[in-house]
């Protein structure tokens, strides 16, 4: 017979799984848990595509030949990199912010492309061709490495315009065109016939302008006008820009910068081991790298401040407590699939991984938090969290790893990440105390 304590266990028990699946429900009608589904799914077949291709190209040019493929894409991934200004990053904020912009936000990155971009590129030529001993590569691969930047260039800012706008399946779409053209192509050209360096470089080139070409179209339908630049909005676009392009600057030479001091202390085979643990450790974040995308164009759409921090807290806790067991997961089983995948002869690469987990799980709640405070506009004190954290580190480093080797590395990296995550919540906090009349109960 059952007691009135037990009616009340089952009937609690029942409510539970009443809220339980309601809420999953909830998450499964959710258009932003959708295009983070999509979008997660989509890295990891383009991780998948990405080794496949890698596998395809080395086997068909050789060692020498990769070589030469990797020194051009090298050339092109640099102009690149120092060309965008930061203008990838202010495009997603602004058009997030104001559709009408994007017509001017369109003509400005190709002006920024095709005249800063391509003019650069044939400046680097001209200085080449006058001092050759300079160049990496010479002949038709430095041409097509160096025509690459503006198409390059134009590509990147034109997509994350189509982040802002939302269009993530679209997004998706044309990064698994561009992965899935080089395979196919590549192959269909392999078998009927030798394939040299230039050729695999032109077929690579052929894909970007196609889908830049794509990206283009892709977007052509939220036009208000032709697309004429704007020299106001480029100036608040390089003001926003720049911060951006500092600090993923800065970032990259945080993750960077152990690889040069192991290297010095500890030699090659050390540097080798780390640089497994440290890319097995960044696709463990490929979740909140995939969040952080597509929230930072939700959050900038959203006007009411309230609102915003209200969604940036619930997935900055959800993002906390899924990367908690996901690192407590990786950790246990790091030394079974880093053997398994890389070989024996990196096995110990496990044991510097083990240690990154812990800045790795704060970098993950760090880059939503992130995301949030420069959804309202991008804060010099954000560039300036990353300098503390890159000068912490550096010191860190040079402290540890004469010490204890790779694991001092890691740690120091850990602790640095952990720096930066409070830092990035110190100014969030002091952000929304801030504006008390918008968010009239911080803690709620």
């Amino acid at each position: 017979m059952n007691t009135e304590a037990d009616v009340y266990v089952a009937y609690r028990i029942a409510s539970i799984r009443s809220w339980l699946m309601a809420y999953w429900r909830r998450i499964l009608a959710s258009d932003f848990v959708r295009k983070v589904a999509e979008t997660f799914a989509t890295r990891v077949l383009l991780i998948g595509i990405g080794l496949i291709t890698s596998v395809i190209v080395a086997r068909i040019l050789g060692p020498e030949g990769r070589g030469l493929y990797a020194v051009a894409t090298a050339i092109a991934a640099v102009g690149v990199q120092f060309g965008n200004l930061g203008l990838h990053a202010s495009n997603t904020y602004y058009v997030a912010k104001d559709r009408s912009l994007l017509s001017a936000l369109v003509g400005n990155s190709l002006v920024v492309s095709f005249a800063f971009g391509g003019g650069g590129a044939f400046a680097a030529w001209i200085v080449f061709s006058v001092w050759p001993d300079l160049s990496p590569v010479n002949g038709f691969l430095l041409i097509i490495a160096l025509v690459w930047v503006p198409f390059g260039l134009a590509y990147m800012l034109l997509q994350n315009l189509l982040l802002g706008l939302q269009e993530v399946r679209a997004y998706n779409k044309i990064e698994l065109l561009q992965k899935i053209l080089f395979v196919c192509i590549t192959i269909c050209i392999f078998v009927g016939g030798q394939i040299r360096v230039e050729t695999i470089l032109s077929i690579n080139l052929f894909i970007l302008v196609i889908s830049f070409a794509v990206v283009l179209w892709a977007i052509r339908k939220y036009f208000l006008e032709f697309p004429v630049p704007s020299l106001t909005l480029f100036r608040n676009n390089l003001n926003f820009g720049v911060k951006a392009y500092l600090s993923a600057l800065i970032a990259f030479l945080v993750f960077k910068a152990d690889l040069f001091l192991i290297n010095h202390y500890l030699g090659a085979k050390d540097v080798g081991l780390y640089a497994v643990a440290v890319n097995v450790a960044n696709m463990v974040n490929l979740l909140p790298d995939t969040v952080g995308a597509i929230f930072f164009p939700k959050l900038c759409g959203m006007k009411d401040l309230n609102s915003r921090f209200k969604f940036a807290k619930k997935i900055t806790i959800i993002i906390a407590i899924i990367m908690l067991f996901i690192a407590m997961m990786a950790i246990a089983v790091s030394g079974v699939l880093i053997t398994a995948f890389f070989g024996t002869a990196y096995a110990d690469a496990a044991i510097p991984f083990k240690w990154l987990m812990p800045g790795f799980f704060f970098l993950s709640v760090e880059i939503t938090l992130r995301r949030f405070l420069i959804s309202d506009g991008y804060r010099i004190e954000v560039v300036l969290s990353w300098c503390i954290t890159f000068v912490v580190n550096i010191a860190l480093n040079v402290f540890l790893i004469p010490i204890m080797g790779t694991k001092g590395a890691a740690l120091a990296l850990s602790i640095s990440l952990a720096l930066l995550a409070t830092l990035t919540l110190f100014l969030v906090w002091r952000f929304v105390s801030h504006k008390k009349g918008a968010l009239p109960v911080v803690g709620r």
